[in-house]
């Protein structure tokens, strides 16, 4: 099913002349091995690119095929969005939105991930409902006035403000909206849920949130996911002949007690639909463990995957967040045989590492 166009494109101001980015790896590989890996031209802000019809849309897959996926494979738009009020342009991509939508989905990646790192659960979910994710500062293909401010509440702020520039953009108030993360994503996801800067946050998603995975950027056992978010990732370095990660994260350590301290309290006292999906049990602290038992709040494990669970698993990721949604009547019921449709279980995809 084609998700309906988005509204048009938006015409927010060209970002301040200071925020260059590096040059990115290409979002395609080259067509030859040899090939020289050319530079990326990326777009002013607030230029809108369609993903249909779309000649750069990824070829059917090939055995052993590590080339990068493009983005349109997954989402409708993507959009440099110009933040004035946090001197900052965020890559965005979203899928599904009408004029009408009043309900829509808002993933958070893990440090050291992008935006893309949702592509394949999020291209599930189109199907059910509007979906939004963007490239955190300092990472991916958003770009700021620092880079180096991972903190808590510059996070924090930078998503409120971005929801609020993007609706406002579209002619549209803020919709009720269901707030997804993974790790250092998942942290920010339960502070901006628990900071009513966005007034209509109905629920919340956490996915696997460690502090001992925080440095393990591109983790991924997933050829197809890798395919879509190790490419955002991924900068030139100083030697030209090599690329490296976008975000050191042993440089945001710093940051790690503002992300997770207290942090299970904090989401167990926001007054929301709540859902913790975990890859091991042993990821639950004693007041989460107590606190799930006397059922307030959903848990799903996902033992098949690493701490990337929506990268390794994302069919069951997407289906466990259709049953959160449908669950707690935030969508209808699909009719009988539809679901197995949109999240039926592919062959299993063999690791890349």
């Amino acid at each position: 099913m084609k998700p309906p166009s988005s509204a048009k494109p938006s015409t927010s101001m060209p970002p301040p002349p200071s925020l260059s980015r590096p040059t990115r790896f290409p979002d395609r590989a080259p067509t030859s091995p040899s090939a020289s890996l050319p530079a990326i031209r990326r777009p002013s802000a607030g230029v809108l690119h369609s993903a249909s019809p779309s000649p750069s849309a990824s070829p059917a897959p090939t055995a052993d095929d590590f080339s990068p996926r493009s983005w349109t494979d997954c989402f409708d738009h993507s959009l440099d969005l110009h933040v004035p009020s946090r001197n900052a342009v965020f890559r965005l991509y979203h899928a599904s939105f009408t004029p009408s939508s009043d309900f829509c989905l808002l993933f958070l990646h893990g440090g050291g991930h992008s935006a893309l790192s949702w592509a394949l659960v999020a291209d599930k979910l189109r199907k059910r409902c509007p979906v939004i994710a963007f490239d955190a500062r300092g990472h991916g293909n958003s770009v700021a006035d620092d880079d180096t401010d991972l903190s808590a509440e510059t996070q924090v702020a930078d998503a409120a403000e971005l929801v609020r520039t993007f609706f406002k953009q579209r002619g549209t108030q803020v919709p009720r909206l269901v707030v997804i993360g993974h790790s250092m994503g998942g942290a920010i996801a339960a502070r901006l849920t628990a900071s009513k800067h966005l007034e209509r946050i109905v629920g919340l998603v956490v996915i696997d949130v460690a502090v001992r995975y925080v440095t393990k950027a591109g983790h991924v056992r997933n050829t197809e996911s890798a395919r879509l978010s190790v490419p955002p990732q991924l900068v030139r370095a100083t030697n030209k002949d090599r690329w490296t990660w976008r975000t050191d994260l042993e440089q945001s350590e710093g940051y790690w007690r503002g992300w997770f301290q207290g942090l299970s309290s904090l989401f167990l006292s926001v007054d929301v639909a709540k859902m913790l999906v975990l890859a091991s049990v042993d990821r639950l602290d004693k007041h989460l463990m107590i606190a799930q038992m006397q059922g307030k709040f959903q848990n799903i494990l996902i033992p098949t995957a690493g701490h990337a669970v929506h990268e390794d698993q994302p069919d069951q990721t997407a289906k466990v967040i259709n049953d959160y949604l449908e669950r707690n009547l935030f969508l209808g019921r699909l009719v009988e045989g539809e679901g197995e449709r949109i999240f039926q279980q592919r062959e299993p995809i063999p690791p890349c590492c």
